[in-house]
């Protein structure tokens, strides 16, 4: 069974999403930080992908449904995770620290899932 064209899209769409991550990962210094002006750019870019495509995916099938919330998840918690990264005045350090580890710790299990999550769909 293929998802054709709305697979291809979220494919995509789960893709941009992998390399946002990694991009975080990647950048992470001790103090949980990346440079302002990379978590800017990394927030625009997942902004882009909220506007343009997760809303965009059409009509789906039972399976695709579940890929469908999937990548809704993986972006409501890359949402999180630049939130944290960025901070917020009214946030103990403390806590943006511990929130920031739990949202990482959500994005690394979607992190390259979509793979062995489609095949599972596919065949299953």
């Amino acid at each position: 069974m293929s998802w054709g064209f709305r697979g291809a899209k979220a494919e995509l769409l789960w893709s941009r999403f992998d390399a946002v991550y990694a991009e975080v990962k990647a950048s992470l210094t001790l103090d949980l930080r990346i440079p302002d002006s990379q978590w800017q750019r990394l927030e625009r870019e997942l902004n882009g992908l909220d506007e343009g495509v997760v809303d965009n995916l059409g009509r789906l099938s039972p399976q695709f449904r579940i890929i469908d919330g999937m990548i809704d998840q993986y972006n409501y918690v890359l949402s999180g995770v630049l939130t944290w990264l960025k901070g917020k005045d009214d946030v103990p350090e403390v806590r943006r620290k511990r929130w920031l580890r739990q949202d990482l710790e959500l994005a690394e299990g979607h992190y390259r899932a979509f793979q062995p999550l489609a095949k599972l769909l596919r065949d299953g």
